[in-house]
């Protein structure tokens, strides 16, 4: 087997094929770059057999391993070219200053508009308006009754932002 590394595809091909009359195979030696249909002007890095080995008609194929022009040849075979990005963490969720576990839900944006403190609950459908409400607070779906805790009727329906939110009735 003549030495054809360094040299490109077309001319190592050449070499084998007046030494040996079966095809050559030709692989990328980067395992994440294709070989094109036509890569006679590419660089062999690897090559098998060995320089210098023995011939077998009929039983030798050898396989050359190729990098495009202008690459440099990998240290080993099957290396990656183009490495695979890693994601990035995903920072940790922080307790809020008053000690209370972290929340998915970010704070809400407007303050409730009644007097009502005790608490947020999204009212419902409500039979009688018996659902205990905060206004202001987002709401679902639109045109729900509730009270607040203090009995101020509250409707379900569109704020100044376009969401549903709950407001004296």
């Amino acid at each position: 087997m003549p030495s054809v590394v360094n040299s490109t595809y077309g001319e190592a091909s050449k070499a084998i094929a007046g030494l040996l009359p079966s095809s050559v195979t030709a692989y990328s030696a980067y395992r994440d770059v294709e070989l094109p249909g036509d890569h006679d002007t590419w660089t062999v890095c690897f090559q098998g057999p060995a320089a210098g080995a023995r011939l077998l008609p009929g039983q030798d194929r050898p396989e050359l391993h190729l990098v495009a022009p202008g690459t440099a040849c990998p240290g080993s075979r099957n290396a990656t070219l183009h490495p695979t990005p890693t994601a990035a963490p995903t920072p940790a969720r922080q307790a809020d200053p008053s000690g209370n576990p972290p929340r998915d839900n970010p704070p809400r944006d407007n303050p409730p508009t009644d007097d009502d403190t005790s608490g947020s609950h999204s009212g419902s459908q409500g039979g009688g308006g018996g659902t205990t409400v905060r206004g202001g607070s987002f709401c679902s779906p639109q045109g729900a009754t509730g009270v607040t805790t203090k009995g101020t009727p509250m409707v379900c329906g569109p704020g100044s932002d376009g969401r549903n939110r709950w407001h004296a009735g």
